[in-house]
């Protein structure tokens, strides 16, 4: 490289040096030898040119690989080959034998990645948070480090705070309730606002930069409308019915079944494309900014096993559950769909004819390996509880056409 082009790569790498006094010469300072001056000319330049590659590489260092998400929600953007990490996860075991009696235990831990061990978080709680209408599921904030009894879908884009709908007069269920309320509640600083109310029952849909979107629907049945509320003013404004991320784009399906499983808490949600009777072909996608990938394409029944339930993305790239907790999925472009088997599931309870579990993402997977507890067995089988009519939600849910 020639000596003019460095001086100019290095001016524009490190801006205009300030200017400097003329020098002022000594009789020594004329006569004497000049290899002094000279050293140390080439001493800043080595010094310059080190410091450039250092800046160069810590750049390079930095900046995740595969689908890296800004440090929103889960707080954490790591390179998708970080491993170990601990997936935070919400377990949920379900026990039935044939009639309307089931028992359900859920339980707020990690499954250490690669290795696909469970441990329960002992410090898992949520007591003394506002819990909404509906039971959604729970969330850890790495920004918080703790559990939030909130969906990733209703967490604010900075993860200190979360929207939840409650009822009213106090106490109303959705069979007697008279109006609803959206309220957000800041956890780092104990506050609770009632952002918006309505007579109508209102849904949660999402929360992201443009504000939170909700459905609703009057209580005795009637059009659903979509509502977009300001969270730091209480501004609402009617949106139009496309603007519902869960409801997959007409283009992405010719005209069959589909479901939506859930959204990853940064702006791509996924589908499922045709039903989930045994030998169907089906496909799970995933839809951002309006463009559709498709991640897998099969029969149910096949060997793949992909069965996703829950949804959260990080620097790795796209955690996804599986229906019956046998594994956990991760999927990036560049790496593709990869699978880890799960070990830790908590015991079945005796006397039971069916036992299903569900693993869903609740964060993101942070660096290093969690040590917790074993995962604890589902309540005897003697004290069995109704089915409740309003079920947690596990993100399932068919896309509607509106």
């Amino acid at each position: 490289m020639r000596e003019s082009e460095f001086r100019d790569r290095l001016r524009d790498a490190l801006g205009e040096p300030p200017p400097l006094s003329s020098p002022q010469l000594t009789p020594s300072d004329a006569g004497g030898s000049r290899a002094y001056p000279r050293g140390m000319a080439l001493l800043a330049v080595g010094l310059a040119v080190v410091l450039v590659l250092a800046l160069i590489a810590s750049r390079i260092a930095l900046r995740p690989t595969g689908m890296a998400q800004p440090a929103a929600k889960g707080g954490v953007a790591t390179p998708a080959d970080a491993f170990p990490c601990s997936l935070a996860v919400e377990a949920i075991s379900t026990a039935q034998n044939p009639g309307p009696y089931l028992v359900t235990s859920v339980s707020l831990g990690f499954v250490n990645i690669p290795g696909g061990g469970f441990q329960v978080d002992p410090a898992a709680t949520v007591a003394g948070l506002p819990v909404g209408a509906i039971t959604g599921q729970n969330f850890y904030s790495t920004a918080l480090k703790r559990w939030l009894p909130a969906s990733i879908q209703t967490i604010s884009p900075d993860g200190l705070s979360y929207t939840y709908v409650k009822l009213l007069p106090a106490g109303a269920t959705y069979s007697n309730a008279t109006s609803s309320e959206v309220h957000v509640y800041d956890v780092a600083t104990n506050s609770d606002r009632k952002v918006w109310s309505s007579s109508s029952s209102v849904e949660l849909i999402s929360w992201d930069g443009a504000g939170i979107l909700v459905s609703a629907t009057p209580f005795r049945g009637g059009a659903v409308l979509l509502w977009r509320i300001d969270p730091a003013t209480g501004a609402v404004s009617q949106a139009p019915m496309d603007a519902d991320p869960t409801v997959l784009p007409v283009s992405a399906h010719a005209g069959g079944s589909s479901t939506y499983l859930g959204s990853d808490g940064h702006g791509q949600y996924v589908h499922r494309l045709g039903s989930r009777d045994n030998g169907t072909k089906y496909s799970i996608v995933v839809v951002a900014s309006g463009k559709v990938t498709t991640i897998y394409s099969g029969t149910v029944g096949d060997s793949m096993d992909f069965d996703p339930v829950g949804v959260y993305s990080d620097g790795h790239g796209l955690w996804l559950g599986n229906d019956g907790g046998s594994r956990m999925w991760l999927w990036s472009p560049s790496s593709g769909l990869r699978s880890f088997p799960l070990t830790g599931l908590p015991p079945s309870p005796s006397g039971y004819a069916f036992t299903s579990f569900a693993f869903m993402p609740a964060g993101a997977c942070v660096p290093g390996t969690f040590t917790g507890v074993a995962a604890p067995g589902l309540p005897p089988a003697t004290t069995p509880t109704p089915s409740p009519s309003r079920r947690k939600s596990t993100g399932r849910r068919s896309s509607r056409n509106r």
